[in-house]
């Protein structure tokens, strides 16, 4: 069932996200699945313990070392983000920032997007992230991270 002008008045609007109505809640069920994603993420970055080298917690998974420090012994722009991580859900910031500035921040805005996410599919609610806005923010968000694993890789120091 479609929702009256006057209660669409409400749903914010702007040049970062979009919300629709729709009429059921499996229209949406995408955004639950990300908030679950984000929930699960959550969960085994709080189980695992950082590494104290600042990069190789994503082994205590059983996933493999990082095949670019293995053979050029230089991290890539990704390097340190999972111990980042379970540092900042350890509460350890400054480690958190000392295995991958953005980390924490990135992780931030992770946990802002999965309530968000939750939220309107709570009150079935589409939410469209393809704005303008959010556009230019992923493209500037992007470059700057692969500047800075450019430059890390360039110097060859992982954190």
């Amino acid at each position: 069932m479609p929702w009256p002008a006057e209660a669409r008045r409400w749903l914010p609007r702007g040049p970062w996200i979009r919300l629709r109505p729709v009429a059921s809640r499996r229209e949406v069920w995408p955004q639950l699945a990300a908030f679950l994603a984000w929930l699960v993420g959550s969960l085994l970055g709080a189980w695992m313990v950082p590494s104290p080298e600042g990069h190789g917690t994503h082994e205590q998974l059983r996933l493999p070392a990082c095949s670019v420090m293995e053979l050029l012994r230089r991290p890539c722009p990704g390097c340190g983000l999972t111990t980042s991580v379970s540092a900042t859900l350890h509460g350890r910031l400054a480690e958190a920032f000392r295995a991958h500035p953005f980390g924490p921040p990135l992780y931030a805005l992770a946990t802002v997007g999965a309530w968000l996410a939750f939220w309107a599919w709570a009150r079935r609610l589409r939410l469209s992230l393809d704005t303008p806005g959010m556009n230019r923010a992923v493209v500037a968000v992007l470059g700057s991270f692969l500047l800075y694993g450019l430059i890390r890789f360039l110097l060859g120091r992982p954190g």
